[in-house]
């Protein structure tokens, strides 16, 4: 598979995502995550489709490891799901961590780059399936803000 491999700045809001778009995008997928833990990149794509918050670019966009540019996490041409994604883990309200490729097979939709077996420094992308879930401080705020015994 050919891929345009662009790394994304995540400094940068792109053009099309406008604020409201933007806040919108992570309040549904913060909703999500609480329901339902671990989802994948492509549950929060169909989530987004589905409340019409798809802002397509022209070119793929490959998501990488912070580490290694041939981890590839995802691929898409939504670019508000990956705004949201950005800013939702500089916020530290999500992370993602490695899960098996079964998340996605079961989701309907598998990259067809070669999986990777570990993290580390590949000389070919490979891809790297993660699971989306809410941060260990977020559910730590959520427990104790429940907590009504203060």
């Amino acid at each position: 598979m050919t891929v345009d491999e662009k790394q994304y700045n995540e400094n940068i809001v792109a053009p099309s995502s406008t604020t409201n778009d933007l806040v919108l995008a992570k309040q549904e997928i913060m909703r999500f995550i609480e329901l339902c833990p671990d989802a994948s990149f492509v549950e929060i794509e169909r989530l987004l489709k589905d409340e019409n918050l798809i802002k397509n670019s022209e070119e793929k966009v490959s998501i990488f490891h912070h580490k290694f540019k041939n981890l590839i996490i995802w691929i898409t041409n939504n670019n508000l799901l990956v705004d949201s994604i950005s800013g939702l883990q500089k916020e530290i309200k999500l992370q993602v961590k490695p899960c098996s490729p079964w998340l996605y097979a079961l989701d309907g939709q598998l990259l067809t780059l070669p999986i990777a077996k570990k993290i580390m420094d590949y000389k070919k992308p490979h891809w790297l399936p993660v699971a989306i879930s809410l941060h260990p401080l977020q559910k730590l705020i959520k427990k104790n803000s429940n907590n009504t015994n203060c």
